[in-house]
């Protein structure tokens, strides 16, 4: 049996962390249906539900499916429970199918406490080291 993850940071093709994905199946780009704020942590992006007063977005990512054993060393790297916490969320892949997906999910918003929100490409947030998308020049850093 498989589980769906969304990743929208260091999971991602070409970061670092992305090797925990190599056995996983790539399913396509894709954003989450509600609207989220990003804000840059250090190195790693923070995806939240609410965070102050500022502008929530969908944010892009890639979605991929995994086993149980992958999911595991997912919830281990982000800290599952204690730091990030696995919630359910849509998501919608480029070719317009939608999906419900495993994402994590920033737990305590005092960690995040003046962390700058992630930089916005065509109204979405899309998170990338040193502020650009390979697909998308960011133009409007928050």
């Amino acid at each position: 049996m498989t589980d769906l993850v969304f990743v929208y940071g260091t999971l991602k093709r070409g970061f670092h962390n992305h090797s925990l994905l190599s056995s996983s199946s790539f399913l396509g780009q894709a954003e989450t249906c509600k609207s989220f704020v990003v804000l840059d942590g250090p190195g790693f992006p923070f995806m939240v539900k609410k965070y102050q007063e500022i502008t929530k977005l969908p944010v892009v990512g890639e979605l991929y499916s995994v086993n149980k054993s992958v999911l595991a060393q997912l919830d281990h790297l982000e800290g599952n429970g204690l730091f990030y916490e696995r919630e359910l969320i849509s998501v919608q892949l480029e070719c317009g199918a939608l999906y419900l997906a495993w994402a994590y999910l920033l737990m305590d918003l005092n960690l995040a406490a003046n962390a700058p929100t992630s930089a916005r490409v065509d109204s979405k947030y899309c998170w990338q080291i040193g502020g650009y998308n390979r697909r998308h020049r960011v133009t409007s850093p928050l």
